[in-house]
């Protein structure tokens, strides 16, 4: 088993990609606390607009912790109707922010941890990914009676297929004239990923997954753990009780 345990910061696998190779992880309270209060900003990237990352003299916990942590609760945490309806969350945010590569960077810029600027959403063509998604929920972005006449030529009705000129009409005209519309998903994705990170909690606060190591895959099944299931719980109860007493 390839470990990576956040709460006392070791494992039998270290670097600031541990998590890559991991099959079990685990953090602490203090971990989910920090995690509330980290603090962001927005970077330029030469792929997309701008990205998120956290630096290492904004906060208090290792970047390449917060990495770490960040990767696992996008992959984990549940969205709960009450934060759904109070961002207006759809379905192709969760979608994006589940495929989002969180990676640790120690460079010219200083640490930090940053979604990837390159593959933020696993490839380089970003807004393909957003795009992807969002055809994946909402379906085609126009109707084939809204493509102009001319670019119809070879169309034979009841031979040929409407989704193949929709598709490619979509690639050729309407993606470069729907760009705007695109990096205003991406852009609701971030600011959707930052109240999930204050917001939102994992159910346990331990998850071990059957991938071997050296197989990583960014949609590893992870499942959580009866110990650390009940350690939440307790957490829970015992941060209720606090409540009461203080009223």
């Amino acid at each position: 088993m390839v470990e990576y345990d956040l709460n006392s910061r070791i494992g039998n696998y270290h670097g600031s990609d541990a998590w890559r190779n991991a099959t079990y992880f685990r953090f602490g309270v203090e971990d989910s606390l920090i995690l509330k209060n980290l603090k962001s900003e927005k970077l330029e990237s030469v792929y997309i607009d701008t990205i998120l990352c956290w630096k290492k003299e904004d906060n208090e916990m290792p970047t390449e912790h917060i990495a770490t942590l960040i990767h696992f609760m996008s992959k984990l945490v549940d969205f709960t109707p009450e934060f759904i309806k109070k961002y207006d969350v759809k379905q192709y945010h969760i979608n994006l922010i589940r495929r989002m590569y969180i990676e640790h960077e120690d460079d010219g810029d200083g640490k930090m941890a940053l979604m990837d600027y390159k593959r933020p959403y696993g490839n380089s063509h970003v807004l393909g990914d957003v795009y992807e998604e969002y055809e994946k929920v909402c379906g085609y972005p126009i109707k084939f009676e809204d493509i102009p006449k001319d670019y119809l030529e070879g169309y034979v009705e009841g031979e040929s297929d409407p989704t193949d000129f929709i598709s490619d009409y979509i690639s050729e005209y309407w993606f470069d004239n729907n760009v705007d519309f695109l990096l205003n998903i991406h852009n609701e994705t971030m600011d959707i990923l930052e109240h999930m990170i204050k917001e939102l909690e994992f159910t346990s606060f331990e998850w071990v997954s059957d991938n071997s190591p050296n197989s990583f895959n960014w949609n590893n099944e992870w499942t959580p753990t009866l110990k650390g299931i009940q350690q939440y719980k307790s957490l829970k109860r015992e941060d209720k009780l606090i409540r009461i007493l203080k009223d």
